[in-house]
């Protein structure tokens, strides 16, 4: 069995898993440095939301949701952030700063009835 399977020497190994390994994460290092830089400029924004989408990527552990804020969409990672009471059409406080999500204070009052999102017939009140 050959000792040595690439036929290349010592410092010409190391130059291939440089090029490989190492130099395609330094593009993804700076980016993720400038986009936490950029969001820490920015100001906290708090402001009355409605969720317009809620999904899960392939990862099962990222979780992302849309929400419509004075008329615009805007699409936050939540990362392992997967709260029961965030759904479709559910409207409270949604905390920002930049492109980072921070919160989103439900409204039990605001919100209408799951019942109500899925078309299902309304649970009648007790008297």
């Amino acid at each position: 069995m050959p000792e040595n399977l690439l036929p290349f020497s010592e410092p010409l190994k190391m130059i291939l898993f440089l090029i490989v390994f190492i130099f395609p994460v330094i593009p993804i290092t700076i980016k993720s440095i400038r986009q936490r830089a950029y969001n820490k400029r920015q100001p906290v924004i708090s402001a009355e939301a409605q969720v317009v989408e809620y999904t899960d990527s392939i990862d099962p552990e990222t979780y992302y949701a849309t929400f419509l804020v004075t008329g615009k969409h805007l699409k936050f990672c939540l990362g392992a952030f997967k709260p029961k009471w965030l759904y479709m059409g559910a409207r409270g406080i949604l905390t920002y700063q930049g492109t980072r999500f921070i919160g989103f204070e439900w409204r039990p009052g605001q919100n209408p009835s799951l019942a109500s999102l899925y078309g299902l017939p309304e649970e009648p009140s007790e008297p």
